[in-house]
């Protein structure tokens, strides 16, 4: 958990664990990452099977944070 993210959105853990459960996630240790949205919103990712989508491009520009997590380069997309 990100406790540093938590402060500079001023939400407590308890706030956030308010949110999970408005989405049915009673157990933190589910979430593989949450998403704090523009609208103010939580949007969360669960462990499963599945890789976890992640944006690389948007509108046309490389997301630095998105090749990073998925160990991307530049040359690489090239």
């Amino acid at each position: 958990m990100d406790t540093a993210a938590l402060r500079r959105l001023r939400m407590t853990v308890e706030d956030l664990e308010e949110s999970l459960r408005q989405q049915s996630i009673f157990d933190i240790a589910q979430v593989q990452y949450a998403i704090a949205e523009t609208n103010g919103h939580i949007s969360v990712y669960c462990y499963s099977e599945q890789d976890m989508p992640v944006v690389i491009i948007s509108d046309g520009t490389l997301c630095d944070w998105g090749m990073r997590l998925c160990g991307l380069s530049e040359e690489a997309l090239q």
